[in-house]
């Protein structure tokens, strides 16, 4: 099971590790889902809470329009 992610810019990406601490989530596309373990990759984007609108393990929740 993955968890997703919806950034204020409204671009959807997977959660790979979530630094509370930091209050930060290292992030990779979702097109990067199927091919490989992303800790292969070296483009894991850091970004801050502040970016993020919403998580969800339900990625259709994250497609829905709620504005």
């Amino acid at each position: 099971m993955h968890t997703y992610c919806k950034l204020k810019n409204g671009k959807i990406m997977v959660v790979w590790s979530d630094n509370q601490t930091e209050e930060t989530m290292e992030l990779y596309k979702l097109s990067e889902l199927d091919i490989a373990s992303p800790r292969f990759y070296k483009n894991l984007t850091t970004v801050p809470y502040s970016k993020i609108d919403r998580t969800d393990t339900n990625l259709s929740v994250l497609n829905y329009n709620y504005y």
